[in-house]
């Protein structure tokens, strides 16, 4: 063997380590090998094997490595091929709320989340470095508090990093995306999912009252050409004036609203509003709010992407335009609850990725002081790895001491999630699953007169004999933090339309005890979505949960 001076042995030796495709002693996990899936779970629309990979499609679809990367310095590849270009926002997904993404605006790679100053940046045209229909290699490598992004060993982005790298999601979105590798390799943990743990089986009654024609009050009528839809309501103190506020079409226009004088019997025409209400998309919320003066507003929220809000001041007659508030949401909030004595306003909601419906998802708050006309900061207050909490719905424990917020999981791993606050909203309890009974999307709930819980929401708890229909849960405060399944359940509403494309609800208590459900529903075959309120009392439904299913079903 020749003889090599040692200084070139040295250089020799530190260029070898710069072609390492991983960090020199890392752990690496091979989540999809040969387009084979290995190590990875995943949310949305099942992927498939194909013969040029792994294969997967569809918004909310992801497929997460099983480990997360824990260390400040890590590669991860991904071997892939996008079917098109053509705003599909296809990404990868790390930590919480970060994306490398290949296809955003104006067909442009990108960069958006906390990561990134919670903006988005583009990065110069996807087809300079990616073409449809054909493979290519990404690679994210952290080093020394740097992040560093190459597709085809060529650098697209540079920058800062505070955090490890954490969970590892592939993302198509409105792609399809076919994957031959995706390798982790650094420190890794077995990450921080929060583990599913009560089961899917439904342990308690369904009952049934959907079919009682006399119980429903049709609202707002759909036909083959008018969709009416994401109703929310509103109990004025007097106890019979309701007002309802929805939108048309799938989380389309807002503007339709209607009052009703006589506890939901009938309603009233269409309610003049401003023009620039229907500008504005996505299920408004009516709230009624009362400032530390004493003097009460009453608001419809909407929005997606910026939040906005108009205002009565002569109990709902007349409305000011819409405007924006400050806040950015996917959703306005479903509740808005009064805090410290009534002096100010809690309100929660959801946004994702880029302040955008994208995953994952984290639920944000805000506070009010002056009744609602202005908003604070914001801050995130919950975010689950592996799953997309939002839609949050608050309610007070039994003494009031205690702010219960139920959350919608929109990843379909876990049921619906629980957590709490003892100090009004200041911390919050980790989330944690609730009972597969209760497990649905935009929960609504009302106290019965003895003290229980009756709560409304779409079903979606995979094993149920009522699931994609509009139901109620009734149980008590302490079932649902104890994991319980509650009394009963019963179907409010048969849907005879797109799949799950109902169940978001308002829900009153009248004076006599009388429940007010309404949502918008596939109310009869062959028609577009209606808003149709049901009518019941509980000692109606506790009689018939009892003659089901005697000793089961235990209403007071």
């Amino acid at each position: 063997m020749p003889w090599i001076p040692p200084r070139l042995l040295a250089t020799l030796f530190a260029l070898s380590l710069s072609f390492c495709s991983f960090p020199v002693f890392a752990e690496s996990l091979h989540a999809i090998e040969g387009g084979v899936a290995q190590e990875v779970r995943f949310d949305g629309l099942a992927w498939k094997s194909t013969e040029s990979g792994l294969q997967g499609h569809g918004i909310g679809t992801v497929a997460w490595a099983n480990r997360s990367i824990i260390g400040p310095d890590a590669t991860v590849r991904v071997r892939l091929s996008l079917n098109e270009l053509d705003h599909t926002a296809a990404s990868i997904s790390f930590g919480y709320g970060n994306q490398f993404g290949f296809d955003g605006k104006e067909q442009a790679l990108f960069v958006q989340g906390p990561a990134f100053g919670n903006a988005t940046t583009y990065l110069g045209p996807a087809k300079s470095k990616i073409q449809p229909n054909q493979t290519f290699l990404c690679e994210l490598k952290s080093d020394q508090g740097r992040l560093q992004i190459l597709i085809d060993g060529e650098e697209v982005y540079e920058g800062p990093l505070a955090q490890p790298l954490g969970s590892i999601g592939l993302r198509p979105w409105r792609s399809s995306m076919t994957v031959q590798e995706f390798t982790l390799a650094g420190d890794l943990g077995a990450g921080n999912w929060l583990p599913s743990t009560q089961g899917q089986e439904i342990t308690v009654p369904t009952i049934d009252i959907s079919d009682d024609a006399a119980r429903q009050v049709v609202v707002a009528r759909g036909t083959k050409d008018v969709y009416q839809g994401h109703p929310t309501t509103l109990l004025m103190p007097d106890g019979k004036t309701i007002f309802a506020a929805w939108t048309y079409n799938h989380g389309g226009a807002c503007g339709p609203l209607k009052r009703s004088d006589d506890g939901g019997l009938t309603w009233s025409e269409l309610i003049d509003v401003p023009d620039n209400w229907r500008t504005v998309r996505n299920c408004p919320c009516l709230h009624r709010l009362v400032d530390p003066a004493g003097v009460a507003r009453l608001f419809v929220f909407a929005g997606n992407g910026n939040m906005v809000q108009s205002i009565s001041l002569d109990e709902g007659q007349t409305w000011s335009e819409m405007k924006p508030n400050g806040l950015r949401c996917v959703v306005a909030p479903i509740t808005i609850l009064p805090i410290a004595g009534g002096k100010r306003h809690l309100a929660l909601y959801h946004r994702g990725a880029g302040d955008k419906d994208r995953p994952p998802l984290q639920l944000w708050q805000s506070i009010s002081e002056d009744g609602g006309l202005t908003w604070g900061d914001e801050r995130m207050v919950a975010a689950v790895e592996g799953a997309n909490p939002c839609e949050p719905f608050l309610l007070r424990s039994p003494d009031g001491k205690q702010i219960m917020c139920l959350i919608r999981e929109n990843a379909s791993r876990l049921n619906t999630l629980v957590m709490v606050s003892n100090d009004e909203g200041e911390t919050w309890s980790d989330p944690q699953e609730v009972n597969s009974a209760l497990t649905g999307h935009r929960h609504c709930a009302r106290y019965t007169e003895d003290g229980r819980l009756l709560i409304v929401f779409r079903d979606v708890a995979k094993l149920s004999p009522t699931y994609g229909h509009f139901v109620g849960w009734v149980g008590s405060y302490d079932d649902i933090l104890a994991g319980k399944a509650g009394e009963y359940r019963v179907r409010l509403l048969k849907h005879h339309g797109r799949k799950l494309d109902t169940g978001y609800p308002g829900l009153e208590r009248l004076p006599d005890g009388t429940f007010v459900a309404t949502t918008y529903v596939g109310y009869r075959p062959r028609e577009k979505n209606s808003v149709v309120a049901v009518r019941f009392r509980i000692e109606e439904t506790d009689r018939i949960a009892a003659e089901a299913s005697p000793g089961n079903a235990t209403g007071k």
